[in-house]
């Protein structure tokens, strides 16, 4: 994907915890910040990798880290994209995360967005209007833009497959009730998760 962020990632659960993280290094607060609605960068000062110590997560130097996260909803659905985008410019908002004292956002994704290999979102002129640099893109490369925008600012993204198929979920018929469906096996599930999981680096 996009090398020069640097990200890391780990495996939990189902989930992929994606960050700003320069090769271990601390991420430090920018001397000059554009946009004045968020003056610094979100978890300024952590050292990636994170990991466990008893009951807490905690930084690479014993630092304890405490999760402040938002759902930024919308690339599981139907139009394969986060919403807002149709509004807002995708750095404002995740800019507008940080200046709300947000650490860490949780990115829904459905495996539709992973495999059908669409060469636009679902009615990009409608879904990307404040956008128009993301109208030609694929759904995925879509993600990756939101990925970019929010690890650029040094949020912890948390990489969740919600559903498989693109679409509203769970009912009692609609086969999304477990990790996979009879579209998307095992196999598949993992694969998707792999695949995801490169592109945080």
């Amino acid at each position: 994907m996009h090398a020069h962020c640097f990200r890391r990632s780990f495996l939990l659960p189902g989930l992929l915890l994606c960050t700003g993280d320069r090769g271990g290094r601390p991420l430090a607060a920018p001397a000059d910040d554009s946009d004045s609605f968020a003056p610094a960068r979100a978890n300024a000062g952590l050292q990636f990798p994170l990991r466990t110590s008893g009951r807490y997560i905690v930084d690479a130097s014993g630092q304890r880290v405490r999760f402040a996260c938002v759902n930024w909803y919308g690339a599981q659905m139907e139009q394969m994209a986060p919403n807002g985008l149709n509004h807002q410019r995708v750095e404002r908002i995740a800019a507008i995360i940080v200046g709300h004292g947000f650490n860490c956002v949780r990115l829904p994704f459905s495996l539709d967005v992973v495999f059908t290999n669409r060469s636009s979102v679902p009615s990009p002129h409608t879904s990307l209007r404040a956008n128009p640099d993301l109208k030609s893109k694929s759904p995925l490369e879509v993600f990756d833009a939101a990925l970019e925008a929010l690890t650029d600012k040094g949020l912890m993204v948390i990489l969740n497959n919600h559903v498989s198929s693109a679409r509203w979920c769970c009912s009692l018929s609609d086969g999304e009730g477990l990790w996979y469906t009879s579209e998307y096996p095992v196999d598949s599930w993992l694969d998707g998760l792999a695949q995801m999981a490169a592109r945080c680096g």
